[in-house]
């Protein structure tokens, strides 16, 4: 009975491991801010990627529609696993439909496998429909005792249907970066030098208003002026500038502490290198002072020897 609780035990760690390892599956998905769309207007294209560490994902359109495209492959800056919105807008170019092709892959963080995502969405671009006129009503007042006088009518005329001229900015946002305001239509941000490209994303505050300049920028060392402009309904245009600083590359330099030390551990060689040369010579002297008075002394015993054999 043990051993068979001991099994079942087993397999049922198994099964929850495997599970929740699924739970956590890289995933990424399309969608679009509205199923139609007038001639002229915008709408936005979103790829929406879950628990993704790295991201490989490109959004090809097709039909009557300009500046919708999507090519970011990027991974997070600390190799976890998180949710991420990557969108752009899109213009209706003209009557029909349009189609957004979804392709690329994704890799979670969980188990490093890359998984290829896929999906389309259609968007039907409509012309807008002119204002009706108004059936002018006649206002007849009555006959009067004269025949000769005609009956005077009036007639309402249709009222102009007046197009927007609201071209401000209601947000803008750069992906993982805070934008210093230095007025409505002026913005900076400074960044390092292994930053090659930002994303931008950013809303008007009508929605019947277009803006183009949005979604990747590559920069270079130096001073990147990036230029969104916003179109309202009527067709007056508000620049928006960004001046995005990138850092110089920084040239490691050998402190200067570890220099003294070099100077250091030179002077001290030098002079352990005399002191061996002084002791040497010392030696070398007293070596020689020994021999001399090893000789001397080796005269005197001769000396005295011939002396005592003359006696």
């Amino acid at each position: 009975m043990k051993k068979i609780k001991r099994i079942i035990t087993i397999l049922t760690l198994i099964i929850a491991f495997t599970v929740t390892t699924n739970v956590y599956a890289a995933s990424g998905s399309l969608s679009t801010s509205t199923d139609s769309v007038y001639v002229g207007d915008s709408f936005t294209v979103s790829v929406n990627l879950v628990s993704v560490a790295a991201w490989n994902v490109h959004v090809t359109p097709s039909g009557p529609v300009s500046g919708c495209s999507i090519n970011q492959a990027d991974a997070t800056a600390d190799a976890m696993d998180t949710n991420r919105t990557i969108s752009a807008t899109c213009i209706a170019t003209g009557e029909g439909t349009i189609t957004l092709t979804l392709s690329g892959d994704v890799t979670s963080a969980s188990d490093g496998q890359a998984v290829e995502i896929s999906g389309s969405k259609s968007v039907t671009a409509i012309k807008k429909q002119e204002p009706t006129p108004q059936t002018p009503t006649n206002n007849t007042t009555p006959a009067s005792n004269n025949p000769s006088t005609p009956q005077a009518t009036t007639e309402k005329k249709p009222e102009e249907v007046k197009k927007s001229n609201n071209n401000k900015l209601k947000e803008i946002v750069v992906e993982g970066y805070e934008l210093v305001k230095v007025d409505d239509n002026n913005f900076t941000l400074s960044v390092k030098n292994d930053v090659e490209k930002i994303v931008i994303n950013a809303v008007a505050e009508d929605t019947k208003s277009t803006i183009l300049g949005t979604g990747e920028h590559q920069l270079e060392v130096g001073e990147n002026k990036i230029e969104l402009i916003i179109q309202a309904e009527d067709g007056s245009q508000n620049k928006i500038n960004i001046v995005v600083k990138k850092a110089e590359e920084v040239k490691k330099e050998i402190p200067k502490e570890i220099k003294k030390d070099n100077t250091k551990e030179k002077e001290n060689t030098t002079k352990d290198t005399k002191k061996v040369d002084y002791i040497l010579i010392l030696s070398i002297i007293l070596n020689i002072l020994l021999i001399i008075l090893l000789i001397s002394l080796i005269i005197k015993l001769i000396k005295n020897k011939k002396n005592e054999s003359n006696y």
